[in-house]
């Protein structure tokens, strides 16, 4: 493996676990900084490999590293790409990039994505409003908490456990209800309650 490219053959490693690992080691040392982040050659390594890859952990830990990343018109353009194909995985990941380097854009991003059809894309874009409108923010999060799959669940269960307060409680219950309970929004529930009781 060149210097120059850390990233440019790790497509050509046949085992999936290896590729993950490979992303996963770059975004370890790069984040460590005890290498540098990725330059714009390996910037387009990585985009290429990700537009390639038909593995769904390596695509992951591709996509990390990418996140990683400093604003980059390069991954911009990718991102923006990206997002108009509803079938494609990560979607999400790109949005989340947009937003998290690209703030200035959130109002564009909001109206694009907050009716998108996956609910992980609504998500990033209920984030979005965080800054400005939180209270809208936390309400859109408590919709979609149900649907948001485990390791965004417990994210948005940090933000509501954060700024949550008891209207957010019952509506957590209400969706619940009308899920036929037994839901996450209802275990949630309880214990957002449960935390609310224990600040008094």
């Amino acid at each position: 493996m060149s210097d120059s490219d850390r990233v440019g053959d790790i497509a050509t490693e046949a085992d999936p676990s290896k590729r993950a690992d490979r992303y996963f080691a770059i975004e370890d040392a790069t984040r460590e900084g005890a290498r540098p982040k990725l330059s714009l050659l390996e910037i387009k390594s990585l985009l290429d490999a990700i537009s390639a890859e038909k593995a769904r952990r390596p695509l992951i830990f591709a996509w990390r590293l990418a996140l990683q990343q400093d604003p980059s018109d390069e991954i911009r353009r990718f991102c923006e790409d990206w997002l108009k194909d509803a079938h494609r995985p990560q979607r999400a990941d790109a949005l989340q990039y947009l937003r998290e380097r690209y703030p200035s854009e959130c109002d564009h991003l909001i109206s694009m994505y907050s009716t998108d059809p996956n609910p992980s894309v609504r998500y990033q874009a209920a984030l979005c409003l965080l800054g400005k409108a939180p209270e809208r923010a936390m309400d859109a999060i408590v919709d979609l908490l149900p649907s948001l799959p485990l390791e965004l669940r417990e994210e948005a269960e940090m933000y509501l456990l954060e700024s949550g307060n008891e209207y957010h409680v019952n509506r957590l219950r209400q969706n619940d209800d009308l899920l036929g309970g037994g839901t996450a929004a209802g275990r949630f529930a309880e214990e957002l309650a449960h935390h609310l009781a224990s600040r008094h």
